[in-house]
């Protein structure tokens, strides 16, 4: 907020969004940096000694390594900001007309209540969230018994 109050931001999109990427930030390099920290620096160095320029040996070595730590601060950032209030609500400022997921559920239950419409969608987001852990982790179960069955043979 005194960044924005000292530059005179003006309230919108680019308040918000930077906002955002601000709040977000953390959790995304606490995703990756340890990921970047168990990567063995050799790798890299032999991708660029077998013919790699730098671009191809980030793409074709680092990023695939650092992907899950990317992906998983991927999730976390999303989810933190979709859930977030309280800096969408002061950012956005009140006449733009900007709504976010839980600033349109905050103004609609202040003024109404919540309708019976939401609970449907809360239910479906659940369902639609368990089904995903299960089957991921079903996944790495079932890889897991695959490695082990190999490993044995």
């Amino acid at each position: 907020m005194v960044f924005f109050v000292t530059f005179a931001f003006p309230e919108g999109y680019l308040r918000l969004i930077i906002a955002h990427i601000a709040f977000c930030t953390p959790y995304v390099v606490l995703s990756v940096l340890p990921k970047l920290e168990s990567m063995d620096p050799n790798t890299y160095e032999a991708a660029l000694d077998l013919g790699a320029n730098p671009f191809q040996a980030m793409m074709k070595v680092m990023i695939p390594y650092i992907s899950p730590g990317i992906v998983s601060g991927f999730v976390m950032a999303f989810i933190m900001s979709m859930d977030d209030f309280i800096i969408t609500q002061i950012n956005k400022g009140a006449a733009t007309g900007i709504n976010t997921l839980s600033t349109y559920i905050y103004s609609d239950a202040r003024v109404q209540g919540l309708e019976p419409f939401w609970y449907a969608i809360f239910s479906i987001i659940f369902v639609i969230i368990i089904a995903a852990l299960l089957s991921v982790n079903a996944v790495k179960i079932s890889r897991g018994k695959k490695k082990a069955k190999e490993a044995k043979a």
